[in-house]
């Protein structure tokens, strides 16, 4: 359930199967909820494994999501430079075409 405010949103979400009130912008209302579900998602796939308590399930879920966020933001990175020197090898191919003729 959300509670509006100024330009804030309050949330109210279970991480654990613990409750957690949280004041964000709206734009990051649906990012948070889906963050927490996969949050819990993850902790219940590493349920099979033999942990003492389930913070050890939240640490080791949290760092399989940070994990893939950094792979992904390398990957996008990545993209990004290709992106950006197939644009200026264009710029020099046109450039050559031009100053050819």
């Amino acid at each position: 359930m959300a509670e509006k405010t100024d330009n804030t949103v309050k949330v109210n979400v279970e991480i654990a199967g613990r409750k957690y009130s949280f004041t964000i912008t709206p734009e990051d209302e649906e990012l948070v909820r889906k963050a927490c579900n996969t949050l819990n998602a993850r902790m219940q796939d590493l349920g099979r494994l033999k942990f003492n308590d389930s913070f050890d399930h939240l640490a080791t879920a949290a760092l399989q999501c940070l994990v893939w966020f950094f792979r992904e933001k390398k990957r996008d990175v990545s993209g990004n430079l290709i992106r950006e020197i197939q644009f200026l090898d264009s710029q020099i191919d046109d450039y050559i075409k031009n100053d050819v003729k």
